[in-house]
């Protein structure tokens, strides 16, 4: 999920931008870093809940799980 993303989805549910220490009007950092928590947490909690399917199944979802996990590691400020 880019910053785009999660800055949409922050300003359609009341959060404000801030001037930053750059100059540049923008989210604070950490509301980035709270929603990336939270997808890492909603995919651990996805993870645990696919357990109970058949093997072939729960590879592919582990790994496309996995994957966005990844994603969500990387800062991307698009």
């Amino acid at each position: 999920m880019t910053n785009d993303q999660i800055k949409e989805i922050a300003l359609a549910n009341g959060f404000k931008l801030k001037e930053q220490p750059n100059g540049e009007t923008d989210l604070n950092p950490y509301v980035y870093e709270f929603a990336r928590a939270l997808l890492r947490h909603q995919n651990r909690m996805l993870s645990k809940e696919i357990e109970g399917y058949h093997p072939v199944s729960i590879s592919g979802c582990l790994g496309v799980i996995q994957r966005n996990s990844d994603k969500l590691d990387e800062v991307n400020d698009d």
